[in-house]
C-alpha cells in the first residue's frame, strides 16, 4: 500500500520520480491518454517543476521520423511510433541515466539501428549513461561495458575498450 491513495496516484508519483532522475524506456511505452509527446512540446521535469521543452523535441523527433505525430494520441499511432516517442521523451530531458528495456523491440531492423545509433550518439555528446537491457547479444559490441545477468545474479562484467559503431553491427 505504501500510503498511496490510488494506483493512478502511485503511477503519477513514480512518473515524476523517473522524470527527475532518469530517462526510462520500457515495453509499456505510451499507453496513456495524453498526447504521444505533447501538442506544445514535451513536458519535462527540471528537478524543481514541470516545464515545457519546445526547443529540443523537434530535431530529435525529426531524427526519429515522428515529427508528424507529436500531437496525436497513443491509440492513433503504431507501436513503433510510440516506442520512438518514448525515446524522444527520454532524450530531451538530457538525463544522466537512460534505462532502455529492449529499446528496439517493436521496431524494424533499420529503425532499431537508428534508435541505437541515436542513443550511442547522445551518450557520447551529452555524457549520459545508457543502460540497454536486451536479449540481443550482438548489441554488446556497441557497449563500453557489458554485464551478463542470469537468474538475477551477475555472471560476468567486461569492459569493451573499442565499442563498435552501431552502423557496423549486424544481427
Amino acid at each position: 500500500h505504501l500510503g498511496y491513495e490510488t494506483e493512478e496516484r502511485r503511477i503519477a508519483i513514480q512518473e515524476v520520480f523517473d522524470a527527475a532522475h532518469a530517462g526510462h524506456l520500457n515495453e509499456a511505452f505510451g499507453t496513456g491518454t495524453a498526447a504521444v509527446v505533447s501538442p506544445v512540446g514535451a513536458l519535462c521535469w527540471n528537478g524543481e517543476k514541470l516545464i515545457i521543452n519546445n526547443g529540443e523535441i523537434g530535431p530529435i523527433a525529426q531524427k526519429l521520423g515522428i515529427g508528424g505525430i507529436l500531437s496525436k494520441f497513443p491509440y492513433e499511432v503504431s507501436g513503433g511510433q510510440k516506442q520512438r516517442a518514448a525515446v524522444a521523451r527520454a532524450l530531451i530531458t538530457r538525463p544522466q541515466l537512460i534505462l532502455a528495456d529492449e529499446p528496439t523491440g517493436a521496431l524494424d531492423y533499420n529503425t532499431g539501428k537508428q534508435i541505437l545509433a541515436l542513443l550511442q550518439e547522445q551518450s557520447r555528446q551529452n555524457g549520459m549513461t545508457v543502460v540497454i537491457i536486451t536479449h540481443n547479444s550482438a548489441l554488446t559490441a556497441m557497449a563500453d561495458r557489458v554485464i551478463h545477468i542470469k537468474n538475477g545474479t551477475v555472471q560476468s562484467m567486461e569492459r569493451n575498450e573499442r565499442p563498435t559503431p552501431v552502423e557496423e553491427i549486424e544481427w
